[in-house]
C-alpha cells in the first residue's frame, strides 16, 4: 500500500500533501480505499502503528 495515485504519463502523483513538511500519523482505525472504475474497495485499516490489509 502506498499514498500514491496512478498516472498515465509516468508522473508520481501523491495523494497527500502537506505544505509544513511535517509527518501526519493517522487515527486509529483510519480506512484506506482502492478506487477502480467508480468502485470504492476497503483494502487496508490503521491499527495506531501500521496498515492492516483487509482481504
Amino acid at each position: 500500500m502506498n499514498g500514491f495515485m496512478g498516472s498515465r504519463n509516468g508522473e508520481v502523483i501523491p495523494e497527500w500533501r502537506f505544505s509544513n513538511g511535517k509527518r501526519s500519523i493517522p487515527s486509529e482505525g483510519a480506512e484506506m480505499f482502492e478506487v477502480k472504475n467508480g468502485v470504492e474497495k476497503l483494502i487496508g485499516i490503521f491499527d495506531g502503528q501500521s496498515w492492516i490489509r483487509v482481504k
